[in-house]
């Protein structure tokens, strides 16, 4: 790791502390003294960064782990293009979580993200594959599930027999335009007396059995026509209600970029995060939303799909404590790090 700052070694020292899955943490390189505040060499003679593609090269270092404000600074300009030509990648912390953690904390998250993001070489597969992948699984496992889904609709109307089988919501779809979701009802016709209210786990608004229909998401299977009707895709960030979007875009920073794709039956977030139902777990689960939304691919689609029927058969997802610790351990530094560039900027 290249360490310019104070802000830098803190997060040298958490990124020791928590490790991160497929990276061999090697060392750093440490540049504090290399400059005054001038920003002259504080040893014309000799630079530590003149010795960084040797050790790079010596020890068969393959990336170095760089900050945001490090890339920009004129006076680092050099040797790390140098670097960066001799193969070796050079990596933010943003990309660390990418590569370990399958997310992106928000506090990683700027304008400058979301542009390289949404410039990948993967647009392909969404302008051309993806709608065709979305009408051949959507056919194929509307027709896997049809016995599933009838038994579903006669115990919706053999325990609920006062109200509609089948049950229609507004949500938001690609770039904000409102579609009807189509769902299983698992809910008494009361259920929103009192106003819109998030779903939850163990909800005691469902009818007996009703539960059981969302826990094994049975209530989705009729969303396969809305992917067929082309407003919705098979995988992508699940589509909200349209209060529920306007209450949560101004708690959350960049959350209406999940408007930037078309919204998903099942998702990265869904097979990482269990349910949720407050403003924190819409976060988070954004987090992995944006993570889909720079990584999607063919690939990644199919390891959803698996990963949802695993899920299903299981019954949910499992809380990740673990995961989630060190993940709030790393953003709350790279937070820091955030507020000392953009004061040196």
């Amino acid at each position: 790791m290249l360490v310019s700052s104070d802000a830098d070694m803190l997060v040298w020292q958490r990124l020791k502390k928590v490790g991160a899955p497929f990276y061999q943490l090697t060392g750093l390189v440490d540049t504090r003294q290399e400059f005054t505040e001038g920003g002259a060499s504080v040893d014309p003679g000799h630079s530590v960064l003149e010795d960084l593609p040797e050790l790079v090269n010596n020890l068969r270092i393959d990336s170095v782990l760089c900050t945001k404000s490090q890339l920009r600074d004129p006076r680092l300009a050099n040797v790390l293009r140098n670097v960066s030509f001799s193969g070796v990648r050079l990596v933010t912390l943003a990309d660390i979580m990418e590569d370990a953690y399958r997310l992106v904390p928000l506090s990683l998250v700027d304008l400058e993200w979301l542009l390289h993001a949404s410039t990948l070489p993967h647009r392909s597969y969404v302008r051309k594959w993806k709608r065709l992948f979305d009408v051949v699984i959507s056919l194929v496992v509307g027709l896997l599930s049809f016995p599933i889904l009838l038994a579903g609709m006669i115990w919706v109307r053999l325990a609920s027999p006062g109200g509609p089988v089948f049950f229609k919501q507004v949500r938001s779809g690609r770039l904000g335009k409102t579609f009807q979701v189509l769902k299983l009802r698992t809910m008494r016709v009361d259920a929103e007396a009192n106003g819109p209210q998030w779903a939850k786990k163990n909800d005691n608004r469902t009818f007996p059995g009703g539960g059981l229909l969302r826990k094994f998401r049975v209530d989705e299977i009729p969303q396969l026509l809305n992917i067929l009707r082309g407003e919705m895709s098979f995988v992508g960030p699940r589509p909200e209600r349209p209060e529920f979007e306007d209450q949560l875009a101004l708690e959350i920073p960049y959350f209406r970029e999940r408007l930037l794709v078309a919204p998903g039956l099942t998702g990265w977030a869904q097979v990482n995060y269990p349910y949720g139902a407050t403003v924190e777990d819409a976060r988070r689960k954004l987090e992995y939303d944006l993570y889909y939304m720079k990584h999607m691919t063919i690939t990644l689609d199919l390891f959803i799909l698996l990963d949802t029927a695993r899920i299903v058969i299981g019954g949910g997802v499992n809380q990740r404590a673990e995961l989630e610790s060190v993940v709030r351990d790393l953003a709350g530094v790279a937070s820091r790090v955030d507020a000392t560039a953009n004061t040196l900027g």
